[in-house]
């Protein structure tokens, strides 16, 4: 993401992270799950810190949208736990 620091969204817009590229091939089939919200999907890669540092400068809603497998659990642990614990929704 290039300028994050400038990059800003209206606060009613829910930021959706997606972990994995099938996930965004198959983004209609699962759109059941975001009904009601304005959402902007958003992937990690390239590999880089920008989307987590931009995460703890905006007020929006995050969702994480990860795999549920050992890979995707230590993603989450590792580069996303701080956003989750201190501006995520449960």
């Amino acid at each position: 993401m290039q300028d994050y620091e400038y990059f800003r969204i209206p606060e009613d817009i829910v930021v959706v992270g997606i972990e994995n590229g099938e996930n965004f091939q198959h983004i209609r089939a699962q759109k059941y799950l975001f009904e009601g919200m304005k959402v902007l999907f958003v992937s990690r890669y390239p590999q880089s810190k920008d989307l987590c540092n931009w995460l703890k400068i905006i007020p929006n809603r995050y969702i994480h949208f990860g795999d549920i497998d050992l890979a995707g659990i230590s993603i989450f642990f590792r580069l996303l736990r701080w956003y989750i614990l201190q501006m995520g929704y449960f």
